[in-house]
């Protein structure tokens, strides 16, 4: 791996959106390839607007009212939020997903610890959970 521009690094200005989603059983019927191709276009369209999807996690079971979470992240928080709506009105995963929660964060740099970066700001590969 190669070595972290540690300042240019703690200097990025990165907002994150980790947003959680339920979807009810039989929305989607049994056919689901047009529906995770579509999605799957739909996210990758999203580095046009300089929006990172770091992942989408199955997250059945550790909250009793989600199915999965989408992680995003970008340098401007409106490209996050036309992201989240555009993904609810544009998509049929999105138009059947009922909002269970989601939350924005910002990196900061560690007080204490400049070298302490955050995996995704790293450059490292998400991993299958968070």
């Amino acid at each position: 791996m190669a070595k972290l521009d540690y300042e240019t690094l703690n200097t990025t200005i990165r907002y994150l959106m980790f947003s959680v989603f339920s979807v009810e059983p039989g929305e989607l019927g049994e056919q689901r390839d047009a529906v995770i191709d579509e999605a799957t276009r739909f996210f990758k369209q999203q580095e046009e607007r300089g929006v990172v999807v770091r992942g989408l996690y199955d997250v059945a079971g550790l909250r009793a009212d989600a199915d999965f979470m989408i992680w995003t992240h970008a340098e401007r928080v409106e490209a996050l939020q036309a992201t989240y709506a555009d993904f609810r009105r544009t998509t049929a995963l999105g138009r059947v997903s009922a909002p269970v929660w989601s939350s924005v964060a910002l990196h900061r740099p560690a007080e204490f610890n400049k070298s302490h970066i955050p995996a995704f700001l790293a450059g490292e590969d998400a991993g299958a959970y968070i």
